[in-house]
């Protein structure tokens, strides 16, 4: 790892469980709700599940890092993932960047977790508004929007129990 420090967390087989159950359910409702994955995801292909229980992994990874309730919300957007203005991130990638996009809310704070359950690391935050800078943006995968893209060396560390 390459960011400011890293906080590991290992998820209980019950956590996994209700981040495997939460982030399904985000799935099921997209399909249902006729909604098309942004940032060029298709949405019929397997790996949109993986995609969402690791995402909700990730949240519930953060929550018990914080101490704080894991809220498994289903149809946020871009609501805040936990509290009102933290968004998690996930990448199962140890290298991976945190992306932040044009349309995410420049005044709620991103924390990037790193990956695949049951352990988790948490590497790491940077403020929305920190994280646009035009050398961070550029197109990772062809058919996706442009985003942010910020190194992990460039996130903010957390203090031992969580805090910032």
């Amino acid at each position: 790892m390459t960011g400011p420090g890293e906080h590991i967390v290992r998820l209980t087989k019950i956590e996994m469980e209700i981040a495997a159950f939460v982030g399904a359910k985000r799935h099921i409702e997209s399909v249902f709700a006729g909604r098309t994955p942004a940032d060029g995801f298709d949405q019929t292909k397997a790996d949109i599940y993986r995609i969402n229980i690791e995402g909700a992994a990730a949240e519930m990874a953060y929550c018990k890092f914080r101490g704080v309730y894991f809220p498994a919300t289903v149809n946020n957007f871009k609501s805040a993932d936990v509290g009102s203005n933290v968004q998690v991130r996930h990448t199962k990638r140890p290298d991976g960047d945190l992306r932040i996009t044009k349309n995410d809310n420049p005044e709620h704070f991103f924390v990037l977790v790193i990956g695949i359950p049951p352990v988790m690391h948490i590497v790491g935050w940077i403020k929305g508004a920190d994280g646009m800078r035009p050398e961070w943006l550029r197109v990772l995968t062809e058919g996706r929007a442009a985003s942010y893209w910020v190194p992990q060396r460039e996130l903010n560390g957390f203090k031992k129990g969580g805090s910032t």
